[in-house]
């Protein structure tokens, strides 16, 4: 069991009991409140059958009198006590009373019914027989009130015992309880005692005896976190007394390593000769070790003299220092282009260099092949492609004649696919201005709002071909910026979001402000991108599997020029998914005017 394991148990063991003893405490209190209220209903059933005996007496007293004196004054003045015995037969009924106090209440209520109506046949018939039924049932009344009474005072009694026992009952319980958590708390104290203190000395004196070299202690027993730091222990003092006895072989890892590393390494003197050289170092110049050692390095590298050298050293300490070129000479005698990186060391009270040679005409080759291909793009794509858009247009516009309606839509269609050529060449093109630095923004105030117009008309002619509408904000907001740069990302991201929604659907430009910067957004009704490839889809050339992440297509560079342009004006961009479904392309910048567009930043 883990330490966290045990500390569970050693707190949650006596919480367990606590709860229990507390449920059932609960109930005992829940069964002694029963026990008073019945109690209170037995007590107020005893009141009631008292008062309705008084009222019934009262009224056997009145026909007694109307008997002996055959006064009717007596028969007016019986409602009262009538009236006092049915408001308390209907208390006594609405108090939810139990099955035997609703038995002798039903018999009570018709007796009274029939004493009721025997009073109404009173002037009609002599006073004898009235005062005779009168009596008779007034007898039973008393019999019924007997019975009631007798139960009620029975049934109390009990209750009463009842609540003294329960009483004793919940004493023993909290004496049982406060007993058993005392024990529970002396034995999980016990537990806790044994089975980590313990074993923690055992670690203090282990880290004693790995200071003097003695022999550790066998190894703690269980599966807690104490066993565990003991096995690391132990593993760590195996590990200490095996590096001790490795460290004699260490020199020769090292020469292995340096033999096979994939860079060439030089090691020069003060007097610029080469000391060593690794293999590929000799493959790289075609010489062997015996040829390289003892001779300069002006051999290899004929520019790099000692004085050039040490200059080098010096502007290359420090970390991340970016490589020298050079031209370097192989044993054919053909030159090539090498990087090197050089470090200085101390050994033996002299003063070394270490110098990294790496050859890089490939990699030069490869930036002219790349220089010479976004030549190509640039002059011999460009402008017959956009010649070809140009005259595309005009067929359009019907210059050359009337065209049919499947004509027009196949020309709309070579449009569409040539301005995403010519989109595609300005992205490359972007793509090398960005790498070689040259992507440079003209920064002016630019007004939100009329950025916003020129992207939708931009790209207008493509959202009208699927009926799609674009919803825009109304803003007088500026903000300092390369309009014509802000426009391509707007505009960049209306298109991604035409390409993936549906027709007749609605594309949404939002316009949030916040303390000292705008949110613009743009959100559609396409296929999700997915939290996975939020991040991926402003990656360069990361079109990827389509399955994975159906919003890539084309190059896969547009959104990286977005990115860039973006931090370019110290702002960021993102994605996010929309609700209920699509996603919302969005960038921050800085706000430059106020609202009132009167200058103030």
């Amino acid at each position: 069991m883990t330490l966290f394991g045990k500390g569970l148990v050693v707190i949650g063991l006596p919480l367990i009991f606590e709860v229990i003893f507390v449920l059932i405490l609960s109930f005992l209190l829940k069964q002694a409140a029963l026990d008073a209220t019945l109690v209170e209903h037995r007590y107020q059933a005893l009141k009631g059958c008292q008062k309705i005996a008084a009222s019934w007496m009262l009224l056997e007293s009145l026909a007694e009198k109307y008997f002996l004196s055959g006064d009717r004054r007596y028969l007016d003045i019986t409602n009262a006590p009538l009236t006092d015995i049915k408001a308390e037969f209907n208390r006594m009924f609405s108090e939810n009373s139990e099955p035997w106090d609703t038995n002798h209440l039903t018999a009570l209520r018709d007796l009274l019914k029939l004493q009721v109506k025997d009073l109404s046949t009173w002037k009609a018939e002599s006073r004898y027989e009235s005062v005779a039924r009168t009596r008779q049932t007034g007898t039973l009344v008393l019999i019924e009130l007997r019975s009631l009474s007798t139960d009620a005072e029975r049934m109390l009694n009990a209750r009463t015992l009842h609540q003294s026992r329960l009483r004793e009952s919940t004493g023993i319980l909290i004496a049982l309880a406060l007993s058993f958590n005392f024990l529970l708390a002396v034995a999980l104290a016990v537990f806790f005692s044994k089975s980590i203190t313990s074993r923690v000395n055992i670690l203090s004196d282990n880290t004693q005896r790995l200071s003097r070299g003695s022999p550790l202690n066998a190894p703690v027993k269980g599966a807690d976190e104490i066993s565990v730091l003991d096995r690391a222990f132990h593993g760590m003092a195996a590990a200490l007394e095996k590096a001790a006895g490795d460290l004699a072989g260490s020199e020769q890892r090292m020469r292995t390593i340096i033999a096979t590393m994939p860079v060439g390494l030089i090691t020069i003197g003060a007097s610029g000769q080469i000391e060593a050289a690794n293999p590929m170092a000799q493959k790289i110049f075609g010489y062997s070790g015996s040829e390289l050692i003892g001779a300069a390095l002006s051999k290899v590298i004929p520019s790099l003299s000692p004085e050039i050298l040490s200059t080098t050293v010096e502007k290359q300490k420090g970390a991340a220092q970016e490589p020298d070129s050079f031209d370097g000479l192989r044993k054919d005698g053909v030159k090539f282009s090498v990087d090197v990186s050089t470090s200085e060391f101390a050994t033996d009270n002299r003063r070394l260099v270490l110098a990294g040679i790496q050859d890089i005409s490939l990699r030069r080759r490869i930036e002219q092949l790349k220089q010479e291909f976004l030549s190509m793009v640039s002059h011999d794509l460009r402008t017959p492609l956009t010649s070809v858009e140009l005259t595309l247009n005009m067929l359009r516009q019907g210059v050359y004649g009337h065209i049919s309606e499947s004509g027009l839509k196949s020309l709309a269609d070579s449009q569409s696919n040539i301005h995403r050529l010519i989109s595609l060449v300005n992205d490359l093109l972007d793509l090398e201005k960005m790498d070689s630095g040259k992507l440079t923004m003209d920064f002016d105030y630019a007004r939100v709002s009329h950025l916003i117009e020129r992207s939708v008309e931009s790209i207008r002619p493509q959202a009208e071909q699927k009926n799609i509408s674009i919803v825009t904000p109304q803003t007088r907001l500026a903000i300092a910026a390369d309009e014509d740069r802000l426009v391509q990302v707007l505009s960049n991201l209306l298109a991604n979001a035409i390409s993936y929604c549906p027709p007749d659907s609605v594309v949404q430009i939002d316009l949030q402000k916040e303390d000292s910067s705008i949110e613009l957004s743009v959100s559609d009704s396409g296929i999700a991108v997915g939290e996975a490839f939020s991040q991926a889809v402003f990656e360069r050339f990361q079109a990827g599997n389509q399955t994975e992440c159906p919003r890539r297509q084309g190059a896969g560079v547009a959104l990286t020029i977005c990115r860039a342009i973006i931090e370019a004006h110290g702002g960021t961009i993102g994605v996010r998914a929309s609700q209920p479904q699509g996603n919302t392309f969005f960038f921050r910048l800085p706000i430059a005017q106020d609202e009132d567009g009167d200058g103030q930043v």
